[in-house]
């Protein structure tokens, strides 16, 4: 299996935060593993590919209410710069996968409980 270094930050902060889950939201793990094949579109693929919109899907089944919102937010926010992406595209993830899911667009500075 190949392993790009630029994943080990996402792997290490896997291992880190599978001790300290605690919420009933989606753990940031499954964020992470959900979100982790739409990275060739994040960074300007022309479309997310089947495993990508596989996982947004399986994500967006267990997004229940706000505060779960909330935590995928600030998971992907605290992730999504250790991989590198293009902001304006994650928003996009839904119409492309056709699930039915809300990506803000998320940086550094996005409030997530808005």
């Amino acid at each position: 299996m190949y392993f790009s270094m630029k994943y080990l930050p996402v792997l290490l902060f896997l291992i880190t935060s599978a001790f300290t889950e605690t919420a009933v939201a989606p753990p940031c793990g499954d964020v992470i593993w959900a979100i982790l094949p739409c990275d060739g579109f994040l960074n300007g693929g022309t479309s997310p590919n089947r495993r990508c919109c596989s996982g947004v899907g399986d994500l967006a089944d267990q997004i229940k209410t706000k505060p779960d919102e909330e935590t995928v937010c600030q998971c992907l926010q605290q992730v999504l710069p250790l991989i590198g992406y293009d902001h304006k595209r994650l928003p996009l993830i839904a119409s492309e996968c056709n699930v039915d899911i809300y990506f803000p667009n998320i940086t550094h500075t996005t409030d997530c409980s808005k």
